[in-house]
């Protein structure tokens, strides 16, 4: 175990004030937004202005100095370190909504690099890719020296096979190239749609005449795998073992729903009852071999009378706007069974393997769609076996909920403490940890708690919990993770965290409130590095 107050006292130290600047991981983690900065500012700002006014005493030197103040509160976004750990890239977000690139030297930190309003940014290699506007920006950080690519609509790197794939726009003629990390070019493509990268593939749409293309990256490289005449709506990576591809056309107003196979072989989904949807999107499947598919159609605004007085209509949002009515199928391309996932008298319908749903069952007393939408009120939570038709009540939830990778476990948050719920065997017990902890699996079985002044492992097995960091008037929060999202509810989610990779984690002292960013890495806080420092706000005299 590591104390975090003994930690070398020579590494220098990220650390900014909290109240005006905060974190938002890109994996879409829990963050105070850019509004909750905003929103300190301005109130300072308008509770100003109040006084102000109240005594006559607002000048405009006053205002100005005011609304500057909002203008330049920064707020940090998205940092990430190039390959080598020498080098940390973030997003610099203005109150006046201006984005900028700052590069910061881990090793020396007089050196701090800065692009003024930037489109994107991300590290290819220990290059940093920068993009403005149509203009993409090749640097290298060791030598600031940088290359230039124009006319550039959208740029992507795929870490596995070292490749960044550049997309040009219609001045080039739709161009896509393949590069490898040192700007060599290896691949030309013409008359590329979109390119478009999910669980872990990339994928390239093209049109030539009358035939659409789909290509799939494989070894550095783009290939065909599937072609038709069919108009293609929608092209997404499966996420199954065989790392396969989704594909939905129409052809003469009837969809269909391909499974394209590495080896090329096709799997056709009868979807023949389901003709009038014409919106095909993936949710997560916990099986390797099985596909979620969400189907969608669009339902026009009713117009009859709300029935309020019965309380029969509390959801009104089908009386105002045309709505989207959805199912979800649980699909095996190989051997051809499905599981309709959508019942009647529940909703939030999420796969976790085995033949077995997480559903929500609907609450008749519910008066009004939205009652619950503030956190307040419970959801009776079922497990639904397909295979014999069974449900199985888990619990009231209201807070948090973790899911395992495969679908085994569930980590449910209650008042005072977690939960653990086991699929397979349908039992649910108590653990003796504290609600303030968070939980993150690292394997089917191992989960990494972090919260409070704590980080620590424990083995859902024999459920034995070992303290990895220990920390004193402090809170520690991992910021770096991999979030899934599902129906089930908001923050019910599949969580992950790889130890094999040192993971990011912010350190807040209690005492003042500053903030320091840590590398977790072999179980150990390794070091820290030094950003910025934010001086507190300071008002001008009346």
């Amino acid at each position: 175990m590591m104390d975090i107050s003994k930690r070398d006292k020579s590494v220098s130290i990220l650390r900014f004030n909290k109240r005006f600047s905060e974190i938002w991981n890109v994996e879409g983690q829990e963050f105070k937004s850019f509004g909750y900065v905003m929103k300190y500012s301005l109130y300072a700002l308008l509770m100003t202005m109040f006084v102000s006014l109240t005594t006559g005493k607002l000048s405009a030197q006053n205002y100005e100095h005011l609304a500057k103040l909002v203008r330049e509160t920064e707020e940090i976004r998205f940092p990430e370190s190039s390959d080598n750990g020498k080098w940390l890239a973030w997003y610099s977000v203005l109150g006046d909504g201006s984005k900028n690139l700052k590069l910061q030297s881990i090793l020396n930190q007089d050196i701090l690099l800065e692009r003024k309003n930037i489109n994107l940014m991300m590290f290819v290699g220990n290059h940093l890719a920068i993009q403005f506007g149509e203009m993409l920006e090749y640097l290298d950080p060791e030598t600031g020296k940088s290359q230039s690519l124009k006319n550039v609509s959208k740029f992507l790197y795929d870490d596995k096979t070292n490749a960044l794939i550049v997309l040009y726009t219609e001045k080039e003629g739709r161009l896509l190239e393949v590069f490898d990390t040192d700007l060599n070019l290896r691949q030309t493509i013409a008359d590329v749609q979109y390119v478009y990268a999910k669980n872990d593939q990339t994928v390239v749409r093209r049109k030539m005449g009358d035939l659409n293309e789909v290509l799939l990256l494989k070894k550095g490289l783009f290939v065909n795998v599937f072609s038709t005449t069919e108009d293609l709506k929608n092209v997404v990576p499966s996420g199954t073992k065989e790392n396969g591809l989704v594909v939905h056309s129409l052809n003469d107003g009837k969809s269909k729903i391909y499974y394209i196979a590495p080896d090329k072989k096709q799997y056709v989904m009868d979807i023949s009852k389901y003709n009038d949807y014409d919106q095909m999107t993936l949710s997560p499947s916990r099986s390797d071999h099985q596909i979620v598919i969400k189907l969608e159609k669009k339902l026009k605004a009713k117009k009859e009378m709300v029935d309020v007085w019965y309380g029969t209509d509390f959801d009104l949002a089908a009386h105002n706007t045309s709505i989207l009515k959805a199912i979800q199928i649980d699909w095996n391309p190989f051997t051809a069974k499905t599981n309709l996932m959508t019942r009647s008298g529940y909703f939030g319908e999420t796969a976790v393997g085995n033949d077995l749903y997480l559903i929500n069952q609907v609450d008749k007393d519910q008066v009004d769609k939205m009652d619950k939408a503030g956190g307040q009120g419970f959801d009776k939570l079922f497990l639904w076996n397909a295979a014999v038709d069974e449900y199985t009540f888990i619990s009231d939830v209201q807070k948090e909920m973790v899911i395992s990778p495969t679908g085994e476990y569930l980590l449910i948050q209650k008042e005072n403490n977690w939960q653990l719920y086991n699929t397979i065997k349908r039992q649910i017990v108590d653990l003796d940890v504290s609600r303030e902890m968070m939980p993150y699996f690292t394997s089917d079985n191992d989960v990494l708690w972090v919260g409070g002044n704590t980080i620590a492992e424990q083995n859902l097995f024999n459920r034995k919990v070992r303290e990895v960091v220990k920390g004193e008037n402090s809170m520690i929060e991992l910021i770096d993770f991999k979030r899934v999202y599902t129906d089930i509810g908001n923050k019910r989610d599949f969580r992950t965290a790889d130890l094999k990779k040192p993971l990011v984690v912010k350190i807040t002292n209690l005492s003042d409130q500053n903030v320091s960013y840590a590398y977790l890495k072999n179980r150990k806080l390794q070091y820290c590095f030094f950003l910025l420092l934010y001086n507190y706000i300071s008002l001008p005299s009346m």
